[in-house]
């Protein structure tokens, strides 16, 4: 049985986040090299400018897919270790606060909403969860 820390729990939450973040830029980009595309074949001819915009679109568009995957890759191969310790809460309600805020990244806000719990309970029940998992809050 490994013994996780809070750092590890913040690290999770970091890169959930860097990952919902680089997928939300990704779509954008996708969706502006679509329409930039769709204009090109609209009119009929492109201009060198609006080639070359959408040529730009492609290559930052690789490189966001590039920077997700590894962002991807790191969140895997930390989450491990991580989502046995959760599993090891008695309380479900607090293994799935734990879960949302750590492995999925929510803000309170969101597991607020999503619970339908007012944020300061939310909080107490994570409190709860870190200290069945043996975790004290770093501060």
């Amino acid at each position: 049985m490994t013994k996780i820390t809070y750092e590890d729990l913040r690290k999770c939450n970091s890169l959930a986040r860097s990952v919902r973040e680089k997928k939300e830029k990704l779509e954008w980009l996708d969706s502006l090299a679509a329409h930039c595309t769709a204009t090109i074949e609209n009119s009929g001819r492109g201009t060198k400018v609006q080639f070359d915009k959408v040529g730009e679109m492609v290559a930052e568009i690789d490189d966001s897919r590039w920077e997700l995957v590894e962002t991807i890759e790191a969140y895997w191969d930390h989450i491990g270790i991580v989502k046995g310790a959760i599993a090891r809460i008695p309380d479900e309600t607090q293994q799935a606060i734990i879960r949302m805020r750590y492995l999925d990244g929510l803000t309170w806000r969101e597991i607020s909403n999503k619970t339908h719990y007012v944020d300061s309970y939310c909080r107490d029940l994570e409190a709860k969860g870190l200290r069945a998992m043996g975790i004290t809050r770093g501060r």
